[in-house]
C-alpha cells in the first residue's frame, strides 16, 4: 500500500506543477510586458509589385506601439521621407519601392535586396531601409518613406539620396541628406 500512495502523490505532484506552468505561460502571454508583447507590437508587411507606367512597384506597411514624446531613429541608404502627424499611440509607415527595370524577375530582384526593417528597444523606434546590393545598382531604385508619428515626438532622419519633409512637430529634429532638400513645417521643442 505505501508504494500506491507514493505513486500517488508523485502523480498529483507533477499534475501540480503542469497546472502552475501552463498558468504562468497563460499569464505571461496575456501580459503586456517584454516577454511576448514586444514582438507582435512591430511590423513590416510587403505588398506584391505591379507595373505603374515606366516602374515597377512595391509598397510595403510597417509600425509599432509607441507613445507621445517618444524617438525615431530612421537611417536609409537611399529615398524620400516625409513625416506627417498621426495617432498618439502608434507610428506608422507606408514605404513606395520602384525598380526601374524591363522586367518583373529583375524587380523581384531589386525589391527583395532592400532589406525594410523596424524595431523598438528602450523606447525608441529603429526604421531602417538598407540595400544590399552595390551602391550604383540602387540607382535603379527608389523608395518614399511616409510616416505618422504623434505630434509631440522626437526624430532622428537620415537618407544618403532624397528629401526631407516634416509637416508638424513638437520635439527634437535632426535630418540629414546627402542628396535633397530638407523641409520643415511647424517645429517647436
Amino acid at each position: 500500500m505505501g508504494v500506491l500512495v507514493n505513486a500517488s502523490r508523485k502523480r498529483n505532484s507533477k499534475d501540480a506543477s503542469a497546472l502552475i506552468r501552463l498558468a504562468l505561460l497563460i499569464g505571461l502571454m496575456a501580459s503586456p510586458g517584454p516577454a511576448f508583447g514586444a514582438w507582435e507590437q512591430s511590423y513590416v508587411k510587403r505588398g506584391e509589385s505591379r507595373r505603374e507606367g515606366r516602374a515597377w512597384v512595391e509598397r510595403a506597411q510597417c509600425g509599432t506601439a509607441t507613445h507621445e514624446g517618444g524617438r525615431l531613429i530612421l537611417r536609409t541608404d537611399f529615398g524620400s521621407i516625409m513625416v506627417k502627424t498621426g495617432r498618439s499611440d502608434r507610428l506608422d509607415c507606408q514605404v513606395r519601392l520602384e525598380a526601374y527595370t524591363g522586367g518583373a524577375a529583375e524587380a523581384q530582384r531589386y525589391f527583395r535586396s532592400f532589406d525594410l526593417t523596424v524595431r523598438r528597444a528602450d523606447g525608441i523606434t529603429y526604421l531602417t531601409g538598407k540595400s544590399v546590393r552595390e551602391r550604383h545598382r540602387s540607382l535603379r531604385m527608389n523608395a518614399e518613406f511616409l510616416i505618422a508619428v504623434p505630434a509631440r515626438f522626437n526624430l532622428d532622419l537620415e537618407t544618403h539620396a532624397g528629401d526631407i519633409d516634416v509637416e508638424r512637430l513638437e520635439g527634437e529634429l535632426r535630418a540629414e541628406t546627402a542628396g535633397g532638400d530638407i523641409r520643415a513645417g511647424d517645429v517647436t521643442g
